[in-house]
């Protein structure tokens, strides 16, 4: 396994994803923050794979992601928020409770 370190709220931007994917069929992405890092990493790897029709998933646990609580910023509501669109744009989440059987590369964002 290879560490990455990113500067950026999207990890995509610090990965060599194209090499690092190529022989993997789903890319299982767990860690936080659920509306921000986990979000924009998952859309954008997931658009990736549809603009070259790779036949490949982007799935995210969503009982191992999470939010912050602060002002302004309901963990709840941010967090639900993030799941929707993320599932609107193609990316499939499930729960760790739910095992399923995947070619595993995880990305922790």
């Amino acid at each position: 396994n290879s560490e990455y370190y990113k500067n950026s709220t999207n990890a995509i931007l610090a990965i060599d994803y194209q090499n690092l994917f190529k022989d993997k069929q789903n890319v299982i992405v767990i860690g936080c923050v659920t509306d921000i890092c986990i979000k924009h990493f998952a859309i954008t790897l997931n658009k990736y794979f549809d603009q070259f029709n790779l036949n490949k998933k982007v799935i995210v646990i969503e009982d191992l992601v999470t939010t912050f609580d602060m002002l302004n910023h309901d963990a709840a509501i941010f967090h639900q928020q993030a799941i929707t669109e993320m599932v609107n744009d193609g990316v499939e989440v499930v729960n760790y409770k739910e095992p399923q059987q995947f070619n595993k590369t995880y990305i922790k964002t």
